[in-house]
């Protein structure tokens, strides 16, 4: 059970933390237009978004794993 709730904060975060990263991008890409921001900034913005997401994709397989873990679990002692 503890497992769950940890995978479920973590997605939690790495969503947000994704959605951020989106956010910042388009702020990026206006600044890269009035030559405020590099293009080596957007690539960086992009690789972190992709990091988060990519996080995300961990705690959702941890999440789903110790669902059918608690699953199994229940099934055994129902016998």
């Amino acid at each position: 059970m503890q497992q769950y709730e940890e995978a479920g904060r973590r997605l939690d975060y790495y969503a947000g933390q994704a959605l951020l990263a989106k956010q910042n991008e388009v702020l990026l890409a206006g600044r890269l237009a009035v030559s405020q921001a590099t293009f080596t900034d957007l690539l960086r913005n992009n690789q972190q978004r992709l990091t988060y997401a990519s996080g995300a994709y961990g705690a959702l397989v941890e999440r789903c794993t110790a669902a059918a873990l608690m699953k199994k679990l229940a099934g055994q002692s129902a016998d």
